[in-house]
């Protein structure tokens, strides 16, 4: 039986002002990995530079950090990065210059690309541009040889002389792996496989490394594979290399991401047929998933499949909404802090605010004061490997486990309302897991309160009955997870209304904050799925499909598969419940459109490794229509 103490508390520990904890987070994971500073610092910057970023003397640009923690094997979108105006410019840039490439659109990329690289400010926007027109000039079929010459000038941008080396003696980001890639595959074409067989399998190898976290590789690892595969089967090595496929495939089920998975599942088919074997399931799940493609634009192959992943803010912006948000005038913000004229520059994009300035009102509108937004804040490395596992423990349901983890995180984190935030947020998971009827059980009007209390923590004047009077905002991540468990809470004590205000609010503060195609645990997708399911339950069932189907397209194109499935299931419920009253007759009616939906689904649901969503689409479908339409479900 589980058994639970009260949500902890942290334990108070001085946090030194000045220092910049993402440098130190780096120095600590750099040291944990045995890396000197000299590696990790190669054609990134100075290693005087990288020791005073570590130190927490010198603050460190976003673009930089991201390289840094890349190379180091640790994924840079867990931070949200706060960009003064210049550098959110530029990094929206680099999203519209992205967004063009993936659509295919080389020519209207080509003036972007050439405005990006005249504004470069350091050598990563150089080699960004670079990799940009090296996938725009592929797109025109350029020829192989000019395409290598750029791979190679871009990637010696900041990896000098690595075609005389093998990838597992240099550290590389994830931009950096891209252009290896690249350069690899031109290789091939220009002078056969032969050359580069063993290139391809020490990358893979590297990227195998225990440094690189799974949220890091992932990005890397299923096209490496995918030119191992090749390699394998002309080398007639079928089990060999059906080995290598299904290991990709399960971190991809994982990590619930998309990358290469309709080429891995061909692989997969391919290696059983030479083997004289079959696989159904990897048959079916190849066909469905192709089905579920469809929903979106065809999918365009860049050469280096670059995808920016890095999730940033303008400080301007976050301090003049959040101003807004918590009720403040500019004359109260600035009070003891600046004067009322240095908020009004900051606001409207004309100043930069100093660094003691900055943290001071990032502070005061309820934000951590540092220039990067996570569900903790902390200079210690071991604190960040729990949160990870915590993660891990609550997705898999095992929450005695989160529970012991958490007990550990609580000893030794800084007390501060992010802490804080992110603990109670833990603490009310685990507490609503308690089975109804044992001790630390807390029901949903325990659980609704715990969540008001702890968003009060930095939204004090924040009214949750009045939520659809205010303007939509910028959030912190752990305000998005509470609000979340609210309006959950409220759609499961029937209070439908107040749900959909609430996720519909989420909704337009992640719309807001442009963070509608990748987020932190695909927030974004959580709350168009639940705004979807309360207007089905409302019977809007066009409205709540509409809505379906445009997340679907945003998480395609970010290769996510987190919640695909039950994107899907709401679709399929809809259509079901729109064919029963359009003739009266019950669900029977349609049945081969409600199959194939409910098919798509649980596909999905397979694909992503989410059993919660298996089960529940099985139980419905069993429940609803008989085991026959159930195994055609299952199987196909």
């Amino acid at each position: 039986m589980l058994q639970v103490q009260p949500a902890p508390k942290t334990r108070k520990v001085p946090v030194p002002d000045p220092c910049d904890h993402i440098g130190q987070y780096i120095g600590q994971v750099r040291r944990y990995e045995h890396i000197t500073q000299d590696q990790l610092s190669c054609g990134l910057c100075t290693r005087s530079f990288l020791s005073r970023v570590e130190n927490g003397s010198r603050e460190v640009e976003p673009m930089l950090a991201a390289a840094l923690l890349q190379r180091l094997g640790r994924p840079a979108e867990m931070f949200i990065h706060i960009l003064n105006c210049e550098e959110f410019q530029q990094w929206q840039r680099r999203l519209e210059i992205s967004a063009l490439l993936r659509q295919g659109k080389a020519e209207p990329a080509e003036a972007s690309i050439a405005a990006y690289r005249d504004s470069a400010c350091n050598v990563l926007d150089i080699q960004f541009a670079w990799t940009a027109e090296l996938n725009r000039l592929a797109l025109l079929d350029a020829p192989a040889e000019k395409l290598r010459v750029l791979a190679r000038e871009a990637l010696e941008l900041t990896c000098s002389g690595f075609v005389e080396k093998t990838p597992e003696q240099y550290l590389f980001s994830r931009n950096e792996g891209c252009l290896l890639l690249a350069f690899l595959e031109l290789t091939e074409r220009l002078e056969g496989s032969a050359a580069v067989e063993d290139q391809y399998r020490a990358l893979l190898c590297s990227l195998k490394a225990p440094r690189f976290e799974k949220r890091q590789r992932v990005y890397l690892l299923p096209y490496a594979t995918c030119h191992v595969l090749e390699a394998e089967y002309r080398k007639g090595r079928y089990a060999e290399a059906l080995t290598v496929c299904e290991e990709a495939l399960a971190e991809l089920t994982t990590e619930k991401r998309l990358f290469a998975y309709d080429q891995l599942l061909e692989w997969k088919q391919t290696l059983l047929n030479a083997m004289g074997s079959q696989d159904r399931t990897a048959g079916m799940l190849l066909e469905r998933l192709r089905l579920i493609r469809t929903q979106t634009s065809r999918p365009v192959s860049l050469l280096a499949p670059y995808e920016e992943q890095m999730l940033s803010l303008c400080l301007n912006d976050v301090i003049r909404t959040r101003r807004i948000l918590l009720g403040y005038t500019q004359e109260e913000l600035s009070a003891d802090i600046c004067d009322t004229g240095t908020i009004s520059h900051i606001e409207t994009q004309k100043c930069v605010p100093q660094k003691l300035i900055r943290r001071a009102l990032l502070k005061k509108v309820g934000m951590s004061g540092e220039h990067y937004d996570y569900e903790i804040i902390s200079s210690r490395y071991e604190d960040y490997l729990l949160r990870s596992e915590i993660g891990r423990a609550i997705n898999s349901r095992d929450f005695d486990r989160a529970q012991m983890l958490l007990e550990r995180l609580c000893r030794d984190l800084p007390d501060n309302a992010t802490n804080s935030q992110y603990i109670w947020y833990v603490g009310n998971c685990i507490h609503g897991a308690i089975p109804e009827g044992d001790p630390g059980h807390f029901p949903l009007n325990r659980q609704k309160e715990e969540a008001a209390r702890a968003l009060r923590l930095t939204m004090p004047l924040f009214d949750l009955e009045q939520i659809g009077v205010y303007p939509s905002g910028i959030l912190t991540v752990n305000e998005i997870m509470h609000l979340i468990v609210y309006g959950s809470c409220c759609k499961r004590l029937g209070q439908s209304d107040e749900a959909l205000a609430i996720f519909s609010y989420i909704k337009e503060c992640l719309e807001r904050m442009a963070m509608s195609a990748v987020c932190p645990g695909n927030l974004y997708a959580n709350a168009v799925q639940k705004v979807a399911s309360i207007l089905g339950d409302m019977g809007r069932f066009e409205e709540s499909s509409r809505l379906c189907r445009a997340s679907i397209q945003r998480i395609l194109e970010s290769h996510d598969s987190t919640l695909l499935a039950m994107l899907l299931y709401n679709i399929a419920w809809n259509f079901e419940q729109q064919s029963s009253q359009k003739t009266g007759t019950g669900p029977a009616w349609g049945r081969e459109q409600v199959r194939a939906l409910f098919q798509q689904a649980y596909a999905a649901a397979l694909i992503s490794g989410d059993i919660v969503g298996q089960q529940h689409i099985l139980t419905h479908c069993s429940r609803i229509y008989g085991n026959d339409f159930l195994e055609e479900v299952k199987s196909g």
